[in-house]
């Protein structure tokens, strides 16, 4: 084999999807040596999460949640959402989930950072860690709280550069005990960091509970996680967990007087976005371009209204990305729409039936210095 600068193996192989590199690893002691550096792992990743055409993210959809056999898992390359046509046919791949996770249709997405995912496992109360392409997973510690005395009503996952650590947030219900009294509840958030494999429990939040549905995840962008709270006073607000100070603090939504509307938050391009309904007739889209200044919110799209049986509007709406041409990718309600401003149209994907779960990743190989699970 000619030997090539090891610079120019690395600008080769740094392209290259994932799981072809898993399998490049056998071509010699060398390539798996370098291949399994955080070096080439690190460019890899970035390379592979900077692609504009989302060549190596995927969609993951949880269908048929219900089934006696557990729920089944579809998964969907973004890129070919994106760029092919809507009415194509696609071969839909079975995304295929470790043993150790069933019954499966417990399972709930709690987040993705670089590559990997956090599940939660509501009938097992454990939380995972899981690449997707290297097939790795870890269970994480128990938190403390177990069913009957509280249960985890929300959770976000996110990462911190500087510590370099992944961190869980949980906002768990907890049940006051009393003698005399009504049975009453609290609301308490706990973190878990993955550098000292630990939960720890953070000061209560004083400004009242996220206005999310049972087992909805917090939105993480700029190394905060994110919630819509609306305290009957200010109007609808934003909070926000920063993983690194691990602080709390809220900020003004646009238009926050709004707070009629149906909402959806998410992320777009890296910045936090929010969806506005306006009253069935089209919806706002705002994404919050120098993150942290309020000011700069900006509004970026206003969508046509579309007719969803058994959805209300935007009430489940989350943006998702936007393609080179400007287009955006959508979830509403249980479907997947591509919104295109220059046409001014909504296209809904055949191929796609009806789903109750999605998470979007980016194919890597990063995996953090842990022990795997037993």
């Amino acid at each position: 084999m000619l030997n090539f600068p090891e610079e120019l193996v690395i600008e080769i192989l740094s392209r290259l999807p994932a799981k072809s590199l898993g399998k490049f690893k056998c071509v010699s002691k060398s390539w798996l040596a370098l291949i399994s550096t955080q070096r080439f792992i690190k460019t890899h990743l970035s390379i592979a999460s900077g692609r504009d055409d989302y060549e190596h993210h995927r969609l993951v959809f949880k269908v048929s949640p219900f089934s006696s056999d557990g729920a089944n898992y579809e998964l969907h390359s973004v890129s070919s959402l994106l760029h092919g046509p809507a009415s194509e046919t696609t071969t839909v791949e079975v995304f295929d989930l470790d043993c150790r996770l069933s019954p499966t249709n417990s399972l709930f997405f709690v987040g993705s950072c670089n590559g990997l995912l956090c599940i939660f496992h509501m009938r097992n109360e454990v939380f995972y860690l899981h690449n997707p392409c290297t097939t790795k997973l870890k269970g994480l510690p128990d938190s403390g709280i177990h069913r009957g005395y509280g249960i985890c009503r929300n959770f976000g996952f996110g990462y911190v550069r500087c510590s370099d650590d992944y961190k869980v947030l949980g906002l768990f219900k907890i049940l006051i005990e009393s003698l005399n009294g009504p049975v009453s509840f609290k609301y308490e958030f706990r973190l878990y960091s993955l550098k000292n494999n630990s939960w720890r429990k953070i000061e209560d939040l004083k400004i009242g509970i996220p206005k999310l549905e049972f087992l909805d995840n917090f939105k993480f962008a700029s190394e905060n996680l994110h919630w819509l709270v609306d305290d009957g006073i200010d109007g609808l607000r934003i909070g926000r967990f920063d993983l690194a100070n691990e602080t709390y603090q809220v900020m003004d939504c646009p238009n926050n007087k709004d707070s009629l509307y149906d909402h959806g938050l998410g992320v777009l391009g890296g910045c936090l976005s929010l969806f506005y309904d306006r009253e069935r007739t089209h919806a706002d889209i705002w994404i919050m371009k120098d993150y942290g200044i309020e000011e700069s919110w900006t509004k970026v799209f206003s969508i046509p209204y579309i007719d969803t049986p058994g959805d209300r509007l935007f009430e489940m709406a989350q943006s998702i990305c936007t393609s080179r041409n400007g287009e955006m990718l959508f979830i509403l309600g249980s479907k997947l729409l591509l919104y295109d401003p220059k046409s001014n149209t909504l296209t809904q994907f055949p191929q796609i039936g009806i789903f109750f779960r999605m998470i979007m990743y980016v194919e890597s190989l990063v995996w953090p210095d842990i022990h795997d699970l037993e």
